[in-house]
């Protein structure tokens, strides 16, 4: 009876530990891959810094937290103070994005300045087959501010919503689209 309970506990053990190590494998991999984004060049592919960038989430997720979020693509920079992005391990495909505003919009060749605030921003996606299967975002207290002369309020909204949604039955097996 010992030696099953040792032989168990070994197991249990090695799961673990085999568990750990891999967890920690696939952070480390994510992590490495979000800061590869901050050597894009910005024109060709949009460049992604995070001032501070946290991978968490352990043992059946990962929860990745830029602070101090800034996106370059092209002569347009956005800014927001935090980005959070969830996905659970038994679930890859299924996306969780949260935001806290406000987001800064900088145009480097007209000079113009525009701010983005909300209550709450949070968005989904689920991909299959390399596919978006449905893409939502939600937007509580939403309002676009012109930043260039004072504040003009550009747009305001209680509730946004956005959905984009695959129709497979559209879709061409012949041409893959």
């Amino acid at each position: 009876m010992k030696k099953r309970i040792i032989i168990l506990g070994s197991v249990i053990l090695f799961v673990v530990v085999a568990w750990s190590g891999a967890w920690l494998f696939a952070a480390n991999f994510v992590r490495n891959q979000i800061d590869q984004l901050a050597f894009a060049d910005g024109e060709t592919m949009p460049q992604l810094t995070c001032g501070t960038l946290e991978v968490s989430g352990f043992p059946f997720r990962f929860d990745v937290t830029c602070i101090n979020t800034s996106i370059v693509s092209g002569d347009l920079l956005v800014e927001v103070p935090t980005v959070r992005a969830s996905a659970m391990i038994y679930r890859p495909t299924h996306l969780l994005a949260f935001a806290q505003g406000p987001a800064v919009l900088s145009d480097a060749f007209s000079g113009q300045r525009q701010e983005v605030s909300w209550k709450g921003l949070d968005a989904s996606i689920r991909l299959e087959d390399w596919r978006i299967v449905r893409a939502s975002v939600v937007g509580q207290e939403m309002a676009w501010t012109d930043k260039l002369f004072g504040d003009n309020l550009i747009a305001r909204s209680s509730h946004v919503e956005g959905h984009l949604i695959d129709m497979p039955e559209l879709h061409d097996p012949a041409t893959g689209r």
